[in-house]
């Protein structure tokens, strides 16, 4: 655990502890249990709430038109049309950093999509979540195709998985039909 990780759990717990003793002294108190639970009850998912605040950054939705014409168009000259998605609830709010030929593009959420218009040829997508959980593949593209990858997030009890994959060319349409684009400053240092 890393030393931000523990000042974090440390100020949820003392937050868990003060709601816990007002708790007790208003007169719901049942014993010495009740503030330990309390405790234990609000300190945790707290902890979990301000650490997922920080390791999220910042993205920006595009708009609709903007939105449209990503699913919709077709892509430029000589090139091909690259989409990430996450087309998971589960997991939504957790940012995973997605790159694409080792470049950082930003970081892909839950019913969320990037479109990406690269040249021929063949190109590495990778998503990592606070540099734990990784997932990675080469697509090879070819110009005027539209390829979908899809990622999936698994929350586990220990560890968090994730893992790229090509999706088929209508599944992938559909569901980033259902998502939101993601905007990026790394677009045209990828092209």
């Amino acid at each position: 655990m890393k030393a931000q990780h523990i000042v974090l759990f440390v100020i949820a717990g003392i937050i868990g502890f003060v709601i816990a003793f007002y708790v007790s002294f208003t007169g719901m108190d049942s014993g010495w249990l009740m503030p330990i639970s309390l405790a234990i009850g609000v300190g945790i998912p707290l902890f979990l709430l301000i650490r997922l605040l920080f390791i999220n950054k910042p993205v920006h939705r595009a708009g609709k038109g903007e939105e449209a014409t990503a699913r919709s168009g077709a892509p430029p000259a000589g090139a091909a049309a690259l989409f990430v998605y996450r087309d998971q609830f589960v997991g939504r709010l957790v940012g995973t950093d997605l790159t694409v030929d080792d470049k950082p593009v930003g970081q892909l959420r839950g019913k969320t999509f990037y479109r990406f218009d690269l040249p021929a040829g063949e190109h590495a997508v990778k998503s990592s979540m606070a540099g734990k959980a990784t997932g990675g593949l080469t697509v090879t593209l070819k110009v005027g195709e539209r390829v979908y990858v899809r990622e999936a997030f698994e929350m586990g009890m220990i560890k968090n998985t994730l893992t790229l994959s090509i999706a088929a060319a209508t599944e992938g349409a559909k569901a980033v039909g259902k998502c939101r684009l993601l905007q990026t400053a790394a677009l045209a240092a990828l092209a």
